[in-house]
């Protein structure tokens, strides 16, 4: 199991239950594998949390961003973006 299918895991977890419920033990869960393998490549879940943003980003995923500006996240903050980051933001309309 590798980092990116984690992630992978962890951004259609977000589009099917939604961002809330995106912790490691559901991704373990999809996954089928224990904690320790999503631990190992993700130590923190801001760290896994932040990747599910970004890559929800990269790939105009409007849905994933919403949510996580809604629930105030500071993972969404402008000043914790890069500046491409934020332009992406701003196409989306979100924030």
């Amino acid at each position: 199991m590798d980092k990116q299918t984690i992630l992978n895991a962890g951004v259609e977890l977000a589009k099917t239950r939604g961002y809330r419920d995106v912790f490691k033990r559901n991704i373990a869960t999809v996954l089928g594998c224990g904690m320790g393998t999503v631990n190992y490549h993700w130590q923190t879940m801001d760290a896994l949390r932040k990747a599910i943003v970004i890559e929800a980003l990269n790939t105009g995923c409007r849905q994933i961003v919403a949510q996580a500006v809604a629930l105030r996240d500071p993972i969404v903050k402008r000043e914790n973006l890069s500046r491409g980051q934020r332009e992406k933001l701003d196409a989306l309309s979100i924030a």
